[in-house]
């Protein structure tokens, strides 16, 4: 799922999949997807999620972080990997919500779910 984030008015920080601190290595920052049914029924299982940015962010290995700048738009593109622990059927991999920091401390990130109903896969057939 490809993912366009304009950093309006400053820089603007997205956890990196690849550090051990921020990003896939915990829940609660980067991009946190959603595989479900269309009537809200989760996928039960295990998946994963990477992710990387395209040319237009820098990606800053000390602070485990990718960096917008302030009045430029990067798109990251956002991989998931689901084995599905349900039940056969049609399922849609979304993006359910986006964590980004103005600093790259990455302290108080903010959980972004405003405005992405856009971002998801086209439905497929998940077997279990």
């Amino acid at each position: 799922i490809g993912v366009s984030i304009y950093a309006n008015g400053g820089d603007i920080y997205v956890a990196s999949a690849s550090n051990s601190t921020y990003g896939a290595g915990k829940a609660t920052e980067g991009f946190l997807p959603k595989i479900d049914d269309g009537a809200g029924t989760l996928v039960s299982g295990s998946s994963s999620t990477t992710w990387s940015c395209d040319s237009n962010a820098i990606e800053e290995h000390a602070t485990g972080t990718w960096r917008i700048p302030g009045g430029t738009t990067a798109v990251c593109n956002v991989l998931v990997h689901v084995v599905n622990g349900t039940a056969d059927g049609y399922y849609t991999v979304s993006i359910d919500k986006i964590y980004w920091d103005d600093a790259a401390s990455f302290t108080s990130p903010t959980g972004q779910t405003s405005g992405l109903t856009a971002l998801k896969a086209p439905t497929l057939l998940l077997l279990h």
